[in-house]
């Protein structure tokens, strides 16, 4: 049986959105809390505080927030949940939301000072119009075929690593199968909404995510001590991908085609490749 976590949430404006401290409520203060327990809770925060304004060379000054503005209906700018690292005291529970935005223009943080996490992210090598049938002239999707990729025809193709959940996507590039995936690292930008041209339409993804630590989509180096080499590459950087589209879900390869690629198909409801 899952416990729900009551939080009191202070708020801090910085230059790309709001810093969101949340903190789990103590159960002996009043509730509602009133001020003195907001400040006493707030106050077990500032050896974190401290550290977060040596990072970012600027000032905090996190405000208590009302009932109503602790889960606005829209978000002032995407922001990604962290927990506090071992490198200074902070309350057990204690979490924090950064906006992406800012947290592209940072240096690194002090090692230790925040962890950091991981995120499952699709990998999508091609994308068509939201009414393009992909397969006219090869018998329909049902019945299998090739699907050129277009940005395959390049030296190096464009993708995108979507973050489904929150409606956001990083730039990479790849060589196609046998080679590495690259991110370009950037903050994000927002995904189209469904009501938006091309956000239905049909796309190629890499059969399974990749799964980035944030410092990589950010271009930070790993820490001392942790690993240097990258993550490992999804499964489907060796070729396997699926076309998804209005009521389709199908599994393919990517073979070499000309001077590109595509993905092949095989007949719907066969696994043999044709």
């Amino acid at each position: 049986m899952t416990v729900e976590v009551a939080y009191w949430r202070y708020g801090c404006a910085l230059g790309a959105g709001r810093l969101l401290i949340e903190l789990p409520a103590t159960a002996a203060a009043p509730q509602p809390p009133d001020a003195v327990a907001l400040a006493q809770a707030l106050a077990s925060c500032e050896p974190l505080l401290g550290a977060l304004e040596a990072w970012c060379g600027t000032g905090l000054d996190p405000q208590p927030l009302a009932l109503d503005e602790a889960a606005p209906a829209v978000p002032q700018a995407p922001a990604v949940t962290v927990h506090a690292g071992d490198l200074v005291d902070t309350p057990s529970g204690l979490r924090l939301q950064l906006p992406l935005a800012w947290l592209a223009e940072q240096a690194p943080p002090p090692p230790g000072l925040l962890r950091w996490p991981v995120l499952a992210l699709q990998v999508e090598v091609a994308a068509y119009a939201q009414d393009a049938l992909p397969l006219p002239a090869c018998g329909g999707v049902d019945g299998g075929g090739a699907l050129l990729l277009p940005g395959a025809f390049e030296p190096r193709w464009s993708l995108r690593l979507l973050w489904a959940a929150q409606g956001l996507a990083w730039s990479g590039s790849w060589g196609g199968p046998g080679s590495a995936i690259s991110v370009s690292p950037a903050a994000p930008q927002p995904l189209p909404g469904v009501d938006e041209e091309g956000a239905a339409g049909w796309r190629v993804l890499l059969d399974e995510p990749w799964r980035l630590p944030l410092p990589a989509l950010l271009g930070w180096p790993a820490e001392e001590g942790q690993a240097s080499v990258p993550p490992p590459q999804p499964r489907g950087a060796d070729g396997q991908a699926r076309l998804l589209g209005p009521g389709v879900d199908r599994v393919g390869r990517i073979v070499p085609v000309l001077q590109g690629a595509a993905l092949l198909l095989p007949p719907d409801g066969s696994s043999a490749w044709t």
